[in-house]
């Protein structure tokens, strides 16, 4: 999901120039505030997921405020709108730094997570990042992260358990699938992700990989690219299944787009990775079953904190929550608990405040390694099928969480009762 390739060293260079400050670092709490700064995509092709994540933010906002705020202060966002373009990404990480804004979060795909990460050591500020699963962002298991950046959402690499095993237990969902078609986007991560699962989906006896079609990024009109995939199918049908490797709303389009090409239930399973809500919700109840993976799904977990997320998200928004919302109301959560634990808002206190962390999320407690500076995240893996008569047309047949430790997996809930 949402990786972008890495900003070319003499642009990232170029960008660090002139981050530095103009405000001390103190700027982050004035009076009986506390300001976060938060990066989203609020327009363009990512508008929708952009917005979603700072519906996420203003629900913990809303919920820390009520309860009195934090280390005796309010909290408040300053939103910078970078509308998925790494350059403007990294200028409104300036423009934060500018303000004096220093604790920041957000911003969608790994592009531009990484770019704000180049920023961090000029700017003597920290970033916390909810949604960027790109491996370097964070340290791996045993392997120290980058001073003041830290991540709460998902890490993918292949060295992780949840990588290596998580083909295998794709493939057990859906035995009958032999053959392993893959539709994604042209970029680096896109490659990545495609040639990592046909190394590992092909290790199950019998699987083998079949047709791989890329489209550009940013895309919208896929239908020269779906008609290949479809010729594909066409000329055999049995036992095949789909890796769907677009996100937001690429996957929307494409689904659209497929159906009038008549083949995708010819599909044993249709998986795919990402938010599905921002997704599937447009669709009004109209699309296939397929399974999705991703680190929240509203019912899935059964906890207070997701609870009272779930039921002031909905009734802020009229919707349910999805998981761009999740990941940064998690974020502004972990922020909440260092400021608290460390009794100040300054960026040095803060940073050292997050290592080691566990904070109230979502999925239930989570902690931050204090080396590697990443969340013990989950992964949940979603049954779902159109139904209009369900919560934003979307309806669970399974959901199955996946510990990040080892792969162990654990069944989740369909339903949740938010009373």
């Amino acid at each position: 999901m949402r990786r972008t390739p890495l900003l070319p060293t003499l642009a990232a260079a170029a960008l660090i120039a002139g981050a530095v400050p103009a405000c001390s670092s103190s700027g982050a709490s004035a009076g009986d505030t506390v300001t976060l700064g938060m990066i989203a995509p609020l327009n363009g092709t990512f508008a929708q997921a952009g917005k979603d994540m700072v519906n996420g933010a203003n629900v913990a906002v809303a919920q820390i405020n009520a309860a009195g705020g934090v280390d005796g202060k309010k909290l408040q966002l300053d939103i910078k709108d970078d509308g998925s373009d790494p350059q403007k990404t990294s200028q409104a990480a300036r423009d934060l730094a500018s303000a004096g804004h220093l604790l920041t979060f957000g911003a969608l795909s790994s592009t531009e997570c990484l770019a704000v990460k180049s920023l961090v050591k000029a700017t003597g500020g920290v970033y916390l990042a909810p949604t960027c699963v790109d491996p370097t962002i964070t340290g791996g298991p045993g392997q120290k992260g980058t001073d003041n950046v830290f991540r709460t959402g998902l890490r993918s690499s292949p060295e992780q358990p949840v990588d290596q095993k998580l083909p295998a237990i794709i493939a057990g969902l859906a035995p009958q699938a032999k053959v392993w078609d893959y539709f994604g986007y042209d970029y680096s991560f896109g490659h990545q992700q495609q040639s990592t699962f046909d190394s590992k989906i092909t290790r199950v006896a019998g699987v083998t990989a079949g047709s791989t079609v890329f489209a550009p990024l940013n895309s919208q009109d896929f239908r020269p690219y779906v008609s290949k995939l479809a010729s594909a199918v066409a000329s055999d049908p049995a036992g095949r299944a789909l890796f769907l490797g677009t996100y937001g709303a690429g996957t929307s389009s494409f689904l659209q787009q497929a159906a009038g090409f008549s083949f995708l239930d010819k599909y044993k399973m249709i998986y795919t990775t990402g938010d599905p809500w921002d997704v599937l919700t447009p669709l009004k109840g109209n699309f296939p079953k397929l399974w999705t993976s991703y680190d929240y799904l509203w019912p899935a977990y059964d906890n207070a904190t997701n609870r009272a997320f779930v039921k002031d998200f909905q009734k802020a928004n009229g919707r349910m929550p999805g998981a761009w919302s999740a990941e940064s109301f998690n974020a502004v959560q972990a922020y909440a608990a260092a400021i608290a634990k460390a009794k100040s808002a300054e960026p040095s206190a803060v940073s050292k405040a997050l290592a080691g962390l566990t904070f109230p999320s979502t999925q239930g407690d989570l902690t931050i390694d204090p080396v590697s500076h990443q969340a013990n995240t989950n992964q949940v893996l979603g049954n779902v099928v159109g139904d209009p008569a369900s919560p934003d047309g979307v309806k669970f047949l399974d959901v199955i969480v996946v510990h990040p430790q080892d792969a162990s997996t654990a069944k989740g809930s369909t339903t949740l009762s938010t009373n």
